[in-house]
């Protein structure tokens, strides 16, 4: 409001993560260069348009950004190291509970939508929710077809996505993937988003998504993140939070992508947690994706 200074805004981490997941989608909306405007930017295929701003989200729990846009309020001292490397740890506490969240929203967007010949039934949509919710959560309460409340009627996405709420999963696997060719080693590198910017923001919907990941990551048989992810994974579990999914990338087929081509940073947002080890077990499905 009127008056109001710089330091009056202090934001909480998590709004903090918002603001660079909404601003991944306007860095796709203003970079955007086709020929109609009604297939430039954010106006793509769903199952991709997600990426752009779960590619952000990265960025929002890297120490090193962190510690470039976190001030003080007061003082204007930097974001100590130590509670930058928090927020990352932290953010690989409830991982897998995360994952599992969203494959249960992403489950009930696809069968409400598969169901809409019950729609105006008394307690349909409750009965699916909760259809959903024993099927996907060891957290659901009771048996099938007790009371679980109508926890659903606040989930937005369901009206506005249309049964596509699962771009959101399908996003997060493929930034896993960008992140670590891209951005892993150093995501404050002059240049290291040039590729992401030449071969998909500038597109849009004007070309076909396969096209697109294809360029950034290569064939499915050399996708970096899925084969390394694969092999880190078969040692102590490691991985982030929700948004970031898997940081640490192969080490091999980088030199021909440019930035990722040096040597890797250890303390990346997917040493921790285990939401990457969710991520990379869906190489086949990614590999599906590219191939169709």
């Amino acid at each position: 409001g009127e008056g109001t200074t710089a330091k009056d805004v202090r934001l909480s981490h998590q709004e903090v993560e918002t603001l660079f997941h909404e601003f991944g989608h306007v860095v796709h909306a203003v970079l955007g260069r086709t020929h109609f405007q009604h297939l430039s930017g954010t106006r793509t295929a769903m199952d991709v348009v997600e990426l752009p701003s779960t590619l952000m989200e990265y960025f929002a729990s890297d120490p090193d950004v962190l510690q470039a846009c976190g001030r003080h309020y007061l003082t204007g001292a930097p974001l100590p190291r130590e509670v930058a490397e928090d927020v990352k740890r932290n953010k690989a506490m409830f991982a897998g509970l995360d994952t599992m969240q969203q494959v249960v929203y992403s489950a009930l967007d696809l069968e409400l939508h598969a169901e809409l010949t019950n729609l105006g039934k008394a307690g349909w949509s409750r009965h699916v929710a909760d259809e959903v919710l024993h099927r996907h959560s060891p957290l659901a309460h009771g048996a099938p077809g007790g009371e679980q409340g109508d926890w659903h009627a606040h989930f937005s996405h369901l009206g506005s996505y249309g049964a596509n709420y699962y771009s959101y999963l399908s996003s997060r696997v493929l930034s896993a993937a960008i992140w670590a060719r891209l951005f892993a080693q150093d995501p404050l590198k002059e240049g290291a988003g040039a590729a992401l910017v030449d071969e998909f923001l500038l597109h849009g919907g004007a070309r076909h998504p396969r096209l697109m990941i294809q360029a950034l990551l290569g064939p499915p048989s050399d996708a970096p993140g899925f084969q390394q992810g694969k092999k880190q994974h078969d040692g102590p579990a490691s991985g982030p939070d929700g948004p970031a999914s898997g940081r640490d990338g192969p080490t091999s087929g980088r030199e021909a992508h440019g930035p990722a081509s040096e040597t890797k940073k250890e303390d990346g947002p997917a040493s921790e947690g285990s939401e990457a080890e969710v991520v990379y077990k869906t190489e086949a499905f990614i590999q599906e994706l590219l191939r169709s």
